[in-house]
């Protein structure tokens, strides 16, 4: 075999082999492009420690927009989307549109409440043990509230309570996060975080509502 046959022979083997390449690479890409467009279907599916259980010893105190508190017993007999968000979280305040539209549009039941809780930032009070500076709070929350054109009650969860329960069950993961409490006082749905597709949540609040 000449010299020109053998570079032909290896041409004729190159180019399957980069054909296969290629072919693999794109599968891997096709592979990878479903798992990070998987969505929030995997979010509803979760059941996440809290779920099942009441918050008993919660007690949430004025912040602004109301002078009255909120109490565990505040949560029987309606369906409650309560939602722990900090004026600092820039996910909290990029979901604060579709919370709010919720609000809106569910708050046409009389079996329905929104429970807003403004929360300090991590590291100060964000985090065990759950203290707040209402002062440095609350003037942060009304700036943020006032930027964003919302007017609405909340509440602060000055002692930590409510978080400090949770996290005993399950150490508290981040911010945003939000829960679904039925009329019966337990948890029935936690989402965790910041999620593009807002669906899910405005789905479950609606079958809770319509369960009798």
């Amino acid at each position: 075999m000449n010299w020109g046959d053998q570079n032909q022979t290896d041409q004729n083997s190159y180019q399957p082999n980069y054909m296969r390449a290629i072919l693999l690479s794109v599968a891997i890409g096709l592979l990878v492009v479903l798992y990070l467009n998987r969505g929030n279907d995997t979010v509803e599916s979760f059941e996440h420690p809290w779920q099942g259980h009441t918050i008993s010893q919660a007690s949430y105190q004025p912040l602004l927009g109301t002078d009255q508190s909120f109490e565990s017993a505040d949560f029987q007999g309606k369906v409650t989307l309560v939602n722990y968000w900090g004026p600092w979280c820039g996910y909290c305040l990029k979901e604060f549109p579709d919370l709010m539209e919720m609000r809106d549009e569910f708050s046409a039941s009389t079996d329905f409440q929104y429970l807003a809780v403004s929360c300090g930032y991590p590291g100060q009070a964000g985090l065990p043990p759950f203290h707040e500076d209402i002062e440095e709070l609350t003037a942060s929350t009304q700036e943020t509230l006032k930027h964003l054109d919302y007017d609405l009650p909340v509440h602060v969860d000055a002692q930590g309570l409510g978080r400090t329960e949770l996290n005993a069950i399950t150490p508290w993961s981040g911010y945003p996060t939000t829960m679904l409490v039925d009329r019966t006082g337990t948890i029935v749905q936690v989402w965790i975080g910041y999620h593009a597709n807002s669906d899910p949540i405005r789905n479950r609040v609606a079958e809770e509502l319509e369960k009798l």
